[in-house]
């Protein structure tokens, strides 16, 4: 879905490029990514086996609802390390509430994020400012969200 609204949105002339390098080309693919990742999340919510999923969706739509505010306030951030540190809080909260040593996959998660900052910071698509705060976004959005709906 996402990547057919990006390729709609570059047919009609509303982004030169899918890198989508400067933040009025962001808005519009963010909007829709913060309706879907809410859609699917209270789907998902619904369906107690995976009821941790739905929260992670949750979680991912109020971080990219914090992003676009920050884009109204003409501030970049990271979607790249939104998304990483996301995984990372998601997988440490699950194992916290399934008593589960996870810890291999964290420290997999850590070095991923650590590879995806960096290269965001090499390409030059991001500041360490726009990649330190798209971390902590998606980091406290998901420990946020999953306190709201689960007891830890």
């Amino acid at each position: 879905m996402p990547l057919l609204l990006l390729y709609i949105l570059k047919k009609r002339g509303k982004i030169n490029t899918f890198e989508l390098h400067n933040i009025s080309e962001r808005k519009t693919p963010l909007l829709f990514m913060i309706a879907l990742f809410f859609i699917l999340g209270k789907s998902l919510l619904k369906i107690e086996e995976i009821l941790e999923l739905g929260t992670l969706f949750i979680g991912c739509s109020f971080a990219l609802t914090v992003c676009y505010f920050l884009f109204l306030s003409n501030f970049k951030t990271s979607i790249h390390m939104i998304g990483a540190s996301s995984m990372l809080a998601f997988v440490i909260l699950f194992s916290i509430q399934h008593q589960q040593n996870m810890l291999a996959q964290i420290i997999a998660i850590v070095l991923f994020a650590g590879l995806i900052g960096q290269a965001r910071l090499h390409l030059k698509a991001h500041t360490a400012k726009e990649v330190y705060f798209g971390f902590l976004i998606g980091l406290l959005s998901q420990f946020l969200i999953f306190g709201l709906y689960n007891q830890i």
